[in-house]
């Protein structure tokens, strides 16, 4: 068998994490502070994406560069923000 090497944000990665935990793609949230590529990626495979600003970006305007169909649905300071705003809406 021939090795395949995949990382983010290749489909075969994310689609990897989806047959692993055997969730709908739309019932599954992206969490990174990298959304160029780890949130980008999940945005193309009709994933849910949470762009923290705790990491390795700490300015929203980062995401201006994204095309707008791959940009995150949430933005927030830290993930805990987002377990804590009330104003988080998971898609069904």
């Amino acid at each position: 068998m021939k090795p395949v090497l995949i990382g983010k944000p290749s489909r075969a990665y994310y689609q990897q994490a989806l047959d692993d935990i055997a969730l709908p793609v739309e019932s599954v949230m992206v969490v990174s502070d990298d959304p160029s590529s780890d949130l980008a990626g999940a945005r193309r495979m009709g994933m849910q994406a949470a762009f923290v600003l705790s990491g390795k970006y700490h300015k929203r305007s980062v995401i201006d560069s994204i095309p707008a169909s791959q940009r995150p649905d949430v933005v927030a300071e830290t993930i805990g923000d987002l377990l804590t705003s009330g104003s988080l809406e998971i898609r069904p």
